[in-house]
């Protein structure tokens, strides 16, 4: 399954790093994207560092407001895009029949570990090596 347009969600923790960079990316390459996190705290910014590496992707994080995921977004979304296991339960948890629109971000590009690690709290290096892997998948679902 791939996608060229449609309302994707894509959700990691807090939505600090991960999930508003795969929005980003999937934004700029003619998707339609929202992102949100299951742990996020509303209105937190992107992490500093994310803004920097984003920025080397041609993505801009430095207006980002972080969001809370609940039932409404992941009702009206066409595709769930998540980062890890415990966010692909928490989806499956809410949507339940209705699942077999949650995918994991890397599952294409990366089928032997489909997980996306999360940058938080790490070196400039860790954001650049995770937004990259993003940005592969994101080619892949695309």
């Amino acid at each position: 399954m791939t996608v060229e347009r449609g309302n994707i969600l894509v959700v990691c923790t807090g939505n600090l790093c991960r999930s508003p960079f795969a929005e980003g990316v999937l934004n700029r390459d003619g998707a339609t994207a929202i992102s949100a996190g299951t742990h996020a705290v509303p209105g937190n910014p992107a992490t500093s560092t994310g803004i920097a590496a984003a920025a080397e992707f041609q993505v801009d994080l430095s207006g980002h407001k972080a969001a809370l995921v609940h039932a409404g977004l992941y009702e009206s979304a066409d595709l769930v895009l998540v980062m890890d296991e415990f966010h692909l339960a928490d989806a499956h948890r809410v949507l339940g029949a209705k699942s077999e629109k949650i995918h994991l971000l890397g599952e294409i590009a990366f089928p032997d570990d489909p997980t996306t690690p999360d940058p938080y709290g790490g070196s400039l290096d860790d954001y650049r090596g995770c937004y990259s892997r993003i940005c592969d998948a994101v080619a892949a679902w695309l």
